[in-house]
């Protein structure tokens, strides 16, 4: 025991209480069962209708008036009318390969960084795999030869594990406030940039969560996201998907490699693009569920 609190101190990351107690359990180089990859995730319940209860869950989606970005602007009004959970912390090197023993992500020697280095189709898998492997829906189609995967028409009918659509990220993102990142306006509070110089992701957790008590959103890994990118307009929306069968997808956050004054890419509601069969040394996800 003692060996295996040592080696963590080494790394110097902070270790969430319940992946040391599944490490105690499952050993620190074995593989978790999804029943603990679920509990080490830490599913978070927001209520967009409690976090925004003055406005009956409408939030304002998009660019801060200060940044003035095509991709996130302009902002405009934004309803969502269902409870979902998020993953507290992000998928770890540990968690993935548990479930994906072949696939090959980068740093996979150190179990509790943040997985990276995955496709949109990889993490669409992953998160197929989980919801099987508990008993509920798969949201994701994939095919056996070509490894790739499209969503569900309505992704928000799955019961199952999924990416987070770009309103529900940017939602528990902001949390009701204002801040530029997810929780302050201070980078370093919350988040792990490239001022910090790490070669790598770290373990979840480090910094401090945010109002809804989601870790890392701003930096460390940046996140896929379901949608496929779609141009906003003025208009109010409702439960919006950006589809999930496009050329192109979009992550959000920082991340290690980013300056965190490169708000184009680390803002609470900036918006980054990349192809779904694409992979990033600095790419990685979280996951959502729909709340029964």
């Amino acid at each position: 025991m003692t060996t295996l609190f040592f080696g963590i101190f080494l790394s110097g990351c902070w270790v969430p209480q319940s992946e040391v107690d599944a490490w105690f359990d499952a050993g620190f180089n074995d593989d978790l069962t999804a029943e603990q990859i679920v509990e080490n995730l830490d599913f978070q319940s927001i209520s967009p209708a409690v976090v925004y209860a003055s406005s009956d869950g409408v939030f304002l989606q998009g660019c801060e008036p200060e940044i003035e970005d095509g991709n996130c602007s302009p902002a405009h009004e934004t309803q969502l009318t269902h409870t979902f959970r998020m993953s507290r912390y992000e998928v770890s090197n540990q968690h993935f390969r548990s479930l994906l023993p072949d696939m090959d992500p980068l740093h996979d020697e150190k179990p509790i960084y943040a997985v990276v280095n995955v496709s949109w189709h990889d993490a669409a898998q992953y998160a197929n795999l989980l919801s099987s492997a508990v008993g509920k829906q798969e949201c994701y189609t994939c095919d056996s030869e070509t490894q790739e995967c499209v969503g569900m028409d309505n992704i928000y009918l799955c019961d199952g594990y999924r990416l987070p659509t770009e309103a529900e990220w940017e939602l528990a993102a902001k949390c009701s406030t204002d801040f530029t990142y997810a929780g302050s306006d201070t980078a370093s509070d919350v988040a792990i940039f490239a001022e910090e110089r790490q070669q790598s992701t770290s373990g979840g957790g480090q910094k401090a969560d945010n109002l809804c008590g989601i870790f890392d959103l701003s930096g460390n890994a940046a996140e896929w996201t379901h949608d496929d990118f779609t141009p906003y307009t003025e208009e109010a929306v409702t439960d919006p998907i950006g589809g999930a069968n496009g050329e192109t997808k979009v992550y959000r956050g920082g991340s290690f490699l980013m300056p965190a004054n490169n708000l184009h890419e680390t803002s609470v509601s900036s918006r980054s693009l990349a192809a779904p069969d694409q992979k990033m040394i600095d790419l990685g996800f979280r996951l959502v569920r729909t709340e029964e």
